[in-house]
């Protein structure tokens, strides 16, 4: 990454270091204590540093990470880049949003916030700004991603060297595996999630019951009495009472841990319908472009299909104004033709009546 000159860089951004509005909308107590683990390449990307190198070029996409104490900067920074100054400027048109739009639990790995940059001539999104918030990972991803890289994020780095930061202080939770955010959604791929979590769901209780079952065997195995020489059993109403203990204690050892083994099922399909979520919103964004760009297009078609009616209007009017100037033509030849022919008569009688003259004069 080349280096700049952070007054350089932010001589046209109005900055204001005040946290109180971020404090207020993005609360500590609706952000993660601790990040979740990123999944997939996200795993590789680096700590407030951009490889453009890591994904292919065809997909238009770049991700970094932040830590779990700087959320809220990096949620400043980038309010104070694409609201407060780029969402002012005439050639983009903002749009932010928190996805669900209520963050209930601090840890849901569906908790994020979407920024779409468009064009406001075509409405045509030149990229967006996903941040989920419960991995600290920044996505960037769309046609012009390469103008975040070059021009936003050294904007956004020197923002974060005014505002209150923190040190890098990572510590990773459990989150979905093998399951990519920025994954295209399909209809399989969510059957896929859904289908994985299921069957790992099935295993995990088939061998959490088979574990309990045996545990549970193996204590309530009765223990040999003591035989005295008569053949009589020699147990004591106080070793009756150690076993009745010990067969409850059983127990509830059993239930507690076949209540833990459900809490972490249900944990594990929440997540996942979590996962899912996003799929589908990612999906209905996607869908919503192109909604856009059709809408767009046909406006587009219509323009044309307009201007070609009017100049069909315009060639069918001189068509008519040719026709109306032939017929004049015409009528102006037939009046110089008779005026023609009379001035040819009147010079033939004139002739006449002067060879006449001439006759009489001759004659006297």
């Amino acid at each position: 990454m080349a280096s700049w000159d952070g007054n350089e860089v932010l001589k046209n951004i109005k900055i204001d270091t005040d946290m109180s509005k971020i404090d207020t909308e993005y609360p500590s107590n609706c952000l993660p204590i601790k990040l979740n683990k990123r999944t997939g390449k996200a795993k590789k990307c680096q700590f407030e540093a951009i490889d453009v190198n890591m994904y292919e070029e065809s997909a238009h996409m770049i991700t970094f990470h932040t830590s779990v104490n700087r959320i809220q900067p990096w949620i400043k920074a980038l309010s104070l880049l694409y609201f407060d100054n780029m969402g002012n400027q005439k050639d983009n048109v903002i749009k932010w949003s928190d996805v669900p739009e209520r963050w209930s639990d601090r840890h849901d790995v569906a908790n994020s916030i979407l920024i779409e940059i468009r064009d406001p001539s075509e409405h045509i999104l030149k990229y967006n700004v996903t941040f989920f918030v419960t991995t600290g990972t920044i996505r960037v991803q769309g046609s012009n991603y390469l103008s975040f890289v070059e021009k936003d994020f050294p904007i956004l780095i020197e923002i974060m060297k005014l505002l209150d930061t923190c040190e890098n202080d990572e510590t990773p939770l459990k989150t979905i595996e093998g399951r990519e955010p920025n994954e295209v959604v399909t209809q399989q791929t969510i059957n896929d999630q859904v289908m994985t979590v299921s069957e790992k769901q099935t295993k995990t209780d088939a061998n959490n019951i088979n574990e309990e079952k045996s545990e549970v065997s193996q204590n309530l195995k009765p223990t040999n009495p003591k035989i005295d020489n008569n053949n009589n059993a020699a147990d004591t109403p106080s070793q009756t009472e150690v076993n009745l203990s010990r067969l409850q204690q059983c127990f509830l050892d059993t239930i507690c841990k076949l209540q833990i083994s459900q809490e972490k099922d249900t944990t594990t399909i929440v997540e996942a319908v979590n996962g899912c979520k996003i799929l589908l919103l990612q999906g209905q964004s996607q869908l919503d472009q192109k909604s856009t760009d059709k809408d767009t297009l046909s406006k587009e078609l219509q323009s044309v299909q307009q201007k070609i009616k009017t100049l069909q209007e315009e060639k069918d009017s001189l068509k008519s104004q040719l026709q109306i100037e032939k017929g004049n033509v015409t009528l102006l030849k037939c009046q110089y033709d008779d005026l023609n022919i009379h001035s040819r008569n009147l010079l033939v009688e004139t002739r006449k009546e002067l060879e006449n003259l001439s006759h009489q004069q001759t004659r006297a």
